[in-house]
């Protein structure tokens, strides 16, 4: 079990064990950030927890591919990108059902977080008393987002990003990326074999990070009229991944604001590099090192504070959150960070 996936092994270990002494809880929050390995934990722990006794490839594939009517995976939906009533009220009934062909039936929650209260105080006497041939895998990158009550029913397994060199050696064995490509692109994926993967595949993420760089960095000697022109044409890149029709387990819109949180975190990566430099701090641990002499040009004498930063970017993911257009959401921080 879980060997072909890569890190975490303290959550192998755990599960193993718990596994073999028949003891697995039957609720369990799975916390961590994205790309870091939580789906594939929780399909491969579902596998054998169905088939405890099979080692069947096809069964296997069925499983991985969400085709087997004993394995229940529900995803946020819609335009506002949240789990709908109707779809937790449908694992209620749904738990309590004995299985079609497996010993057991797992109801796999992605994105837990953005379950409506509605809906997460519906799950909560499931998560207390579940069938025992039933499981419930909560998967969440925000557990602070979460009912305490829900947390507090589950045992939770907190998944740690991946080492720089792991996801390095991904890349270059599975990607075939050159030994630089795969270190670059490792070092600013933040441990996630995820986002490692969507900045390879996708070449937009490149045009977003060059963009966001030169306004960043070169914004203070602009006029508002080219700072404007500058956000509209990011506005631009988000809105056409935002109109991108794919076929995955996660809803267009839970994505896009996804990538506009790593738009977020990366500004506030770029401020906390700049403090690191004012503060003469170790810098092998700037984030983006590779710009350093992008940050040296930067006036630091005036910066404000982190804890002020970081509080104006979850108001712009807060806005973001509430369907504020992006546009409007940077022009509002960027003001407060002094950049119009």
């Amino acid at each position: 079990m879980f060997q072909t996936i890569l890190g975490n092994d303290h959550i192998k270990k755990y599960l193993q064990l718990a596994y073999k002494k028949n003891s697995l809880a039957n609720s369990l929050l799975f916390i961590g950030a994205d790309g870091i390995g939580k789906k594939l934990f929780a399909k491969e722990l579902a596998y054998y927890l169905m088939f405890p006794n099979a080692n069947d490839e096809a069964l296997k594939k069925r499983v991985a591919e969400n085709k087997h009517p004993d394995l229940h995976i529900y995803s946020p939906e819609g335009k506002s990108g949240m789990h709908s009533i109707a779809n937790i009220r449908e694992l209620i009934s749904q738990v309590f059902l004995s299985p079609f062909e497996a010993e057991a039936k797992v109801f796999i929650i992605y994105d837990a977080e953005r379950m409506l209260p509605s809906s997460a105080n519906a799950l909560l006497k499931t998560l207390e008393e579940p069938n025992l041939d039933s499981y419930i895998i909560l998967l969440t990158t925000k557990e602070s987002s979460l009912l305490p009550t829900i947390v507090s029913r589950c045992i939770n397994l907190q998944f740690h990003p991946l080492s720089e060199k792991l996801v390095a050696k991904y890349l270059s064995d599975k990607l075939d990326k050159t030994p630089t490509e795969s270190q670059h692109i490792a070092s600013i994926s933040c441990g996630s074999i995820g986002m490692a993967e969507d900045i390879c595949a996708h070449p937009d993420y490149q045009n977003k990070k060059k963009l966001l760089l030169s306004i960043l960095a070169e914004s203070f000697s602009w006029s508002y009229v080219e700072l404007a022109e500058a956000l509209e044409a990011l506005d631009k890149l988000f809105v056409k991944e935002a109109q991108k029709e794919e076929v995955s387990e996660e809803s267009t819109s839970v994505k896009w604001k996804k990538e506009v949180e790593f738009l977020l975190a990366q500004i506030a990566m770029w401020y906390r590099d700049l403090h690191l430099l004012k503060q003469e701090g170790d810098r092998q641990h700037l984030f983006f090192g590779d710009n350093l002499s992008m940050l040296q040009a930067q006036d630091i004498s005036a910066l404000p504070p982190l804890e002020k930063i970081f509080e104006w970017i979850d108001e712009a993911k807060l806005g973001i959150d509430r369907n504020m257009k992006l546009i409007t959401c940077l022009e509002v921080l960027f003001f407060k960070l002094g950049i119009v």
